[in-house]
């Protein structure tokens, strides 16, 4: 008897486990930071349009720590531009994607260019990447990604009456 109340137990406690993972495909957000892992990155990132901003940390990393003041204004700046994104490498449903993209010390800070181009092995999205090395500054890491912006993504306002109906249609532009 005392079996099946431990086995009852167990399965009880499988089933609400695969609830809360169905439940929770979102990816999380600290801040205007996505927090991905290896399930959700390919739908967030590679299979995107727009240029992109990741960031492969550990969390006991000084380094890391001392720049995530600067990487989150850096997202709440791009917000509804590209996403900047943060990968944690200690995380077990992380390492896949830690390892695809080569991030051995940390921070690794890599641009994803805009567009896609299929893989030539799997048949999936794929995105070209560059490997930030500038300063960990939000000017700067927000001018890289903006750099890679392409006339698409780009609104061209050429008076002065385009520019004041832009921003009124647009209160809450990012300021860079």
């Amino acid at each position: 008897m005392r079996q099946r109340r431990t086995l009852v137990l167990l399965c009880c406690l499988c089933a609400a486990a695969g609830r809360l993972s169905v439940a929770d495909k979102q990816p999380q957000q600290q801040e205007a930071v996505l927090v991905l892992t290896s399930d959700d990155f390919p739908r967030e990132i590679e299979r995107l349009e727009s240029p992109a901003l990741v960031q492969f940390l550990i969390p006991d990393c000084k380094a890391c720590d001392a720049m995530a003041g600067e990487y989150r204004k850096v997202a709440r700046n791009l917000k509804g531009i590209a996403p900047v994104a943060a990968v944690d490498c200690t995380d077990v449903q992380s390492v896949r994607t830690c390892r695809a993209y080569g991030a051995h010390s940390f921070p690794k800070l890599l641009l994803y260019k805009p567009g896609t181009r299929v893989n030539p092995y799997t048949g999936g999205a794929l995105k070209d990447t560059l490997e930030y090395k500038g300063k960990h500054s939000a000017r700067d890491m927000a001018a890289a990604v903006t750099d890679l912006l392409n006339d698409k993504q780009i609104t061209q306002l050429k008076t002065q009456e385009e520019h004041d109906m832009f921003i009124q249609q647009q209160p809450k532009l990012a300021k860079v």
